[in-house]
Formats: structure tokens, sequence, C-alpha cells
């Protein structure tokens, strides 16, 4: 058996060291269950190093043979090295500085851990040409990121992510913007509401939606039969916050019966409750619609916690009157359309 006891072993690109030890069995030459690099691998026989290619055979990477087999209760000890290249590297006294690149590769548990060990600040210092560009660091137990005077601190304690300046450790406030005109990023998208131009309740914007409706003329009394122009009648909306604006236009080529006061119907929100303040008034055009006795200028409105809309024509002084389904002009085309906000 060939081999040398004591001599220091050389092993070029190996790294973290993996043993197994066996116990042969009479005569046994086959060794398996093992996980090892070929030619990372060093095979020990009752404390003897054998040589590769002429004591033992270990090719496959989950096996050995002996040449000559073992004897009972020997012990053969197979060592392994995961492998890693390492750069040229300047000892820790003066930098300790790789001179190439480095790879960490590990699977199912933390890769590196990085501590600074006590006062807050720069934990990884990153670099260009031997100038920083940027830095990873900590402040008040939170994470920070970004380069010069601009970056990010994340803060798991407060559920918040500030602008923040690495320079000076602090949290930077009414500087950093989000994109440019030339770096636009996409959608955004938020569960909760928007503060514009402040920090006050009255600053928020909770909402933000735009889409369609469908106008339907109805009757206090009675629905009138409609024969609606499906090209000229809709309606569109767009809702900020608490405040809705309805764009719409009901057209027909033929409308009969139904009785009493007309209204429109298919808001698509609620308005409010509240009369204060009674400002949802808009005017409205039409066409093929007789003015009601007495009638000076349209009107139309969100009906208090309804999704109708009145219509109304005002008289002198401070009344107003009704506008009645018989109104309605059977003939085509016959329309009424306007536009208006509500509170909701």
């Amino acid at each position: 058996m060939a081999g040398y006891i004591g001599s220091k072993a050389s092993v070029i690109n190996s790294g973290v060291e993996n043993k197994k030890v066996i116990t042969a069995t009479a005569g046994q030459t086959s060794f398996t269950g093992l996980t090892y690099s070929p030619n990372r691998v060093h095979v020990f026989q009752n404390g003897v190093r054998l040589v590769d290619g002429t004591d033992y055979t270990a090719t496959d990477g989950t096996s050995l043979t002996l040449t000559v087999g073992a004897s009972v209760n020997d012990q053969v000890v197979v060592v392994s090295y995961s492998g890693f290249t390492v750069g040229d590297v300047v000892p820790a006294s003066t930098g300790g500085t790789f001179s190439n690149a480095v790879t960490i590769d590990a699977d199912g548990s933390t890769v590196l851990t990085v501590d600074r060990a006590t006062s807050d600040g720069t934990i990884i210092d990153v670099q260009k040409s031997g100038s920083s560009v940027g830095s990873i660091g900590t402040l008040s137990s939170g994470l920070n990121i970004g380069t010069g005077d601009t970056g990010l601190q994340f803060s798991a304690a407060n559920d918040a992510i500030y602008p923040f300046d690495p320079s000076s450790n602090n949290i930077r406030g009414d500087f950093i913007s989000l994109g440019d005109a030339n770096g636009r990023f996409t959608d955004l998208y938020l569960s909760g509401g928007v503060f514009l131009g402040g920090t006050g309740s009255a600053n928020k914007i909770s909402d933000y939606e735009t889409g369609t409706w469908t106008p339907v003329i109805r009757g206090s009394g009675g629905n009138p039969s409609v024969t609606y122009v499906t090209g000229n009648t809709g309606g569109m909306y767009t809702k900020v916050g608490d405040t809705v604006f309805v764009f719409f236009e009901v057209r027909w080529s033929a409308i009969t019966g139904g009785g009493g006061i007309v209204y429109i119907s298919g808001l698509p929100f609620t308005r409010s409750s509240t009369n204060t303040p009674d400002g949802d008034r808009s005017t409205f055009d039409f066409y093929n619609v007789t003015v009601p006795s007495g009638g000076i200028s349209p009107i139309c409105s969100a009906a208090k916690s309804q999704t109708n809309i009145n219509i109304t024509f005002s008289r002198s002084g401070t009344t107003t009157t009704t506008l009645p389904v018989s109104n309605l002009i059977n003939t085509n085309p016959g329309f009424i359309r306007a536009s208006l906000f509500y509170k909701v």
C-alpha cells in the first residue's frame, strides 16, 4: 500500500472540509453514499493517506473503490473539500482586500452576515475606481441605503420607508423626488390614500376613479317607454375623494307613456344625505322638451341619498317648477344632456 504519514497535505482551490468515517468489513473495497468533487478528496486508511489512482479510485462523486480490500474494522476516512476560487488576498493588517471577484453561495441558510457591532453608521461602502458611490448602513435599528445625501431608510418599527441622507445619517424630508420628467415609474398601487401639499386630513385623497354609467329616463308616476339612440346615450364619471363629476346624455327617437315628474336614474354613486352645502346644481341643455309654464332657467341636481338626478326650472323669485314626463316630446330626436358634480 502506497502512502505517507505526517506530511503536510496540499489542497489547491479547496474550501470547507467535509469528513466521513467508515468502519470497513473484511475485504471491503467499495464505499458508497459519499459526496465529493473529483480531485478534491483525500482518503485515509487507519491514519495512512492513500494515493488517488494507485490505492483507490474516486471519480463519480458518490463512491470510491480500494485497490486492495480492507481488513475487518479498518477505519476509512474520506475527507472532501467544497471548492471555491480565491483572488489574491492582502493580509488584514494592510486592509484585507480581495483583488479578484468573490462568489459566496449557500442554500437554506443565511449566506453572509455583516455586523456593525455598536454605533450606527456605514456597514458596507460601495466603491467605483476607489471612490465611494454609495453605502449600506444602519440607524436606530433600521436599514438605510443610498448615495451622497440621497437614500432610503427602512423602519420595521414604524412600518415605513423614509427619504434619507446617508452622509449625515439622518432622515431627509421634502427634498428627494421619486423619479422625474425623464425617468418616470409606471403604475402606483396603494391601498390607502395620498397626501398632496400637506400632511393634514384635508390634504388626503383617499380615492380616485373613472368610469361610465347608464342614464335612464324615469317618471315619478310611472316610467315612460323610451327608444334610446344608443350611440348618443351614456354617461361618464370621475370620482376624486368624496366628489363625483358626471357627464351624461339621454337621446330618444320615441317616448310614450309614463307620468309624474321626470328624473334621470343610474348615477354611479349615492349622493350624500346632507344638503349643506347644497351646491351641486348645474344647468343643462335639451331638445324637443317643452319648458313648463313659468320656467326660466333649467337646473339639474343629484337627489339627496339617491342615485337620481332631479330636473327643475327656476321661476322668478326663489321658486322652481318640475318637469312633467308629458313635456318630453315624442319625436326624433329628443335629448337631455348635462354635466354636474355632487358629494357622496
